[in-house]
């Protein structure tokens, strides 16, 4: 019989030209409302450089704040030229909080118009798709249902088609937030100090490849308790589906130790994984924070040599935690990217699939040859 699967086990495929070429054809439905689609794109790269701004005045906001305020490292430790002279500005305390509110206040606007256009390009688009993939399924010859399953072309419409909705309407759009972020604050972390980023990204690779190694086995780990907990779901399934011939046959010893070994796999897969995500989760507490650790004591040491100010040091911490935050979001966004590419494949085997020759159009019917619905029964006797 035919084993169970995870419903949220979706396939993966891997990132080639290929695949890439074949998932831009079904962009084809976004077409339509590419104006919508551009001004959104706008407005995320808007949102990012907004973003970058609230650590920039919290950190001049410190400075402020501290003894000897201006007298520091010229412009907070950043090059005094940044698009405008920073060392020449009043950076009060009163200016830098408002100038937080403007930011946040102008930030909110550019937040709501990108997930409110991307969200309308994504639904728009999917629905024409489904209405293309359902009318497609309409069409297909007899044989081509007897090989499927209907629980997985159900799958197709839902599941598929609302993997590459969320793939327009999310995955999209915090890619590209993430790359824009990533720039800015690298930008801003090498004009705060090119020394402290050199040291923090002398460290951060390193640990970045040891977790995506950590994180690969554990997952393996996961997908193979997820199949032998489907495994066991199947057996209970066969069960009671054939609960006749067990009682006539006497097989309930054994089906319940079919049962049982069935349970003991997944317990033992689950406990060695645990193993994999304690040291996980113990390194990645141990190195992020044995980071921060040595990155604060290298730029306390520049502070106490009037190389940089409490207030650049703040700005060069939340920046790092934006470009980290944002390393770590990649691996979840590449591995949503596989599951797309995936759906979107099956769902261009349905579309190049040979269907029949049957119109869907309403066409217009002669009045002649309308059904009234008028029936009329004559002379007609029933006997028993």
């Amino acid at each position: 019989m035919a084993r169970g699967k995870s419903s949220d086990d979706k396939p993966k495929v891997k990132i080639t030209k290929e695949s890439l070429r074949e998932a831009l054809v079904l962009f084809t439905y976004v077409k339509p409302y590419r104006g919508k689609l551009i001004w959104a794109l706008v407005f995320i790269a808007l949102s990012a450089f907004t973003t970058s701004l609230f650590p920039l005045f919290l950190g001049k906001m410190i400075d402020a704040a501290s003894p000897g305020a201006g007298a520091g490292a010229v412009a907070g430790g950043m090059s005094p030229t940044f698009g405008l002279d920073l060392k020449n500005i009043h950076w009060s305390v009163n200016t830098t909080l408002l100038l937080i509110f403007l930011q946040l206040t102008i930030q909110t606007v550019f937040s709501f118009m990108r997930i409110y256009l991307l969200t309308e390009v994504g639904e728009r688009s999917l629905a024409g798709m489904r209405k293309d993939v359902y009318s497609k399924l309409l069409t297909m010859p007899m044989h081509f249902f007897s090989e499927k399953r209907v629980g997985e072309l159900s799958n197709r419409i839902s599941s598929d088609l609302s993997q590459i909705q969320d793939a327009i309407s999310f995955t999209l759009a915090e890619f590209l937030r993430g790359i824009f972020t990533l720039i800015i604050g690298l930008v801003f972390i090498f004009l705060i100090s090119s020394k402290l980023a050199l040291v923090m990204l002398s460290v951060v690779p390193i640990i970045a490849v040891l977790a995506v190694v950590f994180g690969k086995k554990i997952r393996k780990m996961a997908k193979r308790a997820q199949d032998q907990l489907a495994e066991s779901g199947t057996i209970v399934q066969e069960t009671f589906q054939g609960i006749t011939v067990v009682k006539a046959f006497t097989g309930e010893f054994y089906e319940v130790g079919r049962y049982i070994k069935s349970i003991y796999a997944v317990v033992d897969t689950a406990i060695a994984n645990a193993r994999y995500r304690g040291g996980f989760v113990s390194f990645m507490i141990f190195s992020v924070f044995g980071t921060i650790a040595f990155v604060m004591w290298y730029g306390v040491n520049l502070i106490q040599s009037g190389q940089l100010t409490i207030g650049s040091l703040t700005m060069f911490v939340i920046f790092s935690m934006f470009v980290g935050g944002t390393f770590a979001g990649f691996a979840d966004m590449f591995s949503q990217l596989q599951k797309t590419l995936g759906a979107t494949q099956s769902v261009r085997e349905i579309l190049r699939g040979e269907s029949e020759d049957i119109k869907l159009e309403q066409t217009n019917v002669e009045p002649q040859n309308k059904i009234n619905g008028v029936v009329q029964l004559e002379n007609v006797a029933f006997s028993y």
